[in-house]
């Protein structure tokens, strides 16, 4: 799990570094809650490896387009 726990840190960093470029703000802090509420974990570590992609891939989705993670979490 170490392994896959570097992975999303590092595609969150990514994503959020991304999203800062575009917005002027600091994107880390809702995207990391967004990834915990939408996933249902606590930490990096605690990701089930069967959903890593789909997690690197909201991760994507997010990066795409910031509104998607006040829509989720408003559904």
């Amino acid at each position: 799990h170490d392994v896959q726990a570097d992975l999303l840190a590092r595609a969150v960093r990514r994503v959020a570094l991304a999203a800062q470029e575009r917005t002027r703000r600091n994107e880390y802090p809702g995207m990391y809650t967004g990834l915990y509420r939408q996933f249902g974990i606590s930490s990096y570590r605690r990701m089930p490896a069967g959903r890593l992609r789909e997690a690197l891939e909201w991760l994507e989705r997010w990066r795409d387009d910031p509104k998607v993670l006040e829509r989720e979490l408003s559904a």
